[in-house]
């Protein structure tokens, strides 16, 4: 995990950033394996209460970077790992295979779902966190305390916001609002990144208020209606997210108002 959190991210450690996240997702694939919830996976406790509990906020701040920045990989000269002939790296296939089969679960589209054709990716390492991040958001929590990942997904903040934290808010933190709003608005062709915009919007009442005060919500709204307008080429979850995601907009007096002036 500190290899995700300390490392900076230069040509030379782009690389080892991505195969640290894969890492973490191929160990949590257990789960694809069991009929029954885990909750006492050997990967589960250390995340839920081990040593890995107090990167919780700084990893979930990270992943959420990584997905902001949408950092394309180095040129070949700076490769640290042989590559694949498909630009993947020793553990990059694998779990990407990983998180989609646990992704799928989570949304609930294993059954009658259409198979998405795969784009290719611009970033490796901004959709391994986005998966990585998901994963870690839908874990289920301990039998003596809730999941750490969530709630930090739950609580965190603007970095314009200066209000302090409650301390009842364990694994808060702050990120740019701005820059994660116009991430959302522009990553809406992947299924993922729709999951993520719900899981905000559904949980994280911050980001929920902050969108709904953006003057420019057109540009979200027209990305989530272009997936309506070709739900023949989406996977039903995808269709159903983004259903989901205009409910929750609506449900606000002052967005049904702005978006009509559009």
């Amino acid at each position: 995990m500190q290899l995700i959190t300390d490392i900076p991210l230069l040509d030379i450690t782009y690389e080892i950033s991505v195969e640290a996240i894969s890492t973490m997702v191929v160990f949590l694939s257990c789960q694809l394996f069991h009929k029954e919830v885990l909750r006492q996976s050997i990967s589960h406790k250390y995340l839920m209460r081990g040593p890995c509990l107090p990167y919780t906020s700084k990893l979930v701040k990270t992943l959420l970077y990584n997905f902001i920045r949408q950092e394309k990989p180095p040129p070949p000269g700076a490769h640290v790992f042989p590559q694949q002939s498909d630009g993947g790296g020793l553990l990059y296939g694998l779990a990407s295979g990983v998180a989609t089969g646990l992704w799928t679960v989570f949304t609930l589209g294993g059954v009658g779902s259409k198979v998405a054709a795969s784009p290719e990716l611009s970033s490796p390492l901004a959709n391994q966190s986005l998966l990585l991040l998901l994963v870690l958001a839908n874990l289920t929590d301990a039998s003596d305390a809730p999941n750490p990942y969530r709630q930090a997904i739950m609580s965190f903040k603007n970095t314009q916001d200066s209000s302090p934290f409650p301390p009842s808010i364990p694994h808060a933190f702050q990120i740019n609002f701005n820059s994660l709003y116009t991430a959302l608005c522009e990553q809406q062709t992947s299924d993922q990144a729709t999951l993520l915009l719900y899981t905000l919007l559904h949980q994280n009442s911050n980001i929920r208020t902050y969108m709904l005060a953006r003057t420019d919500m057109e540009n979200l709204v027209l990305p989530i209606l272009e997936i309506l307008y070709h739900v023949e080429e989406r996977n039903s979850h995808h269709v159903y997210m983004a259903l989901i995601i205009l409910l929750i907009l609506t449900e606000d007096d002052g967005f049904n108002r702005s978006i009509h002036e559009v």
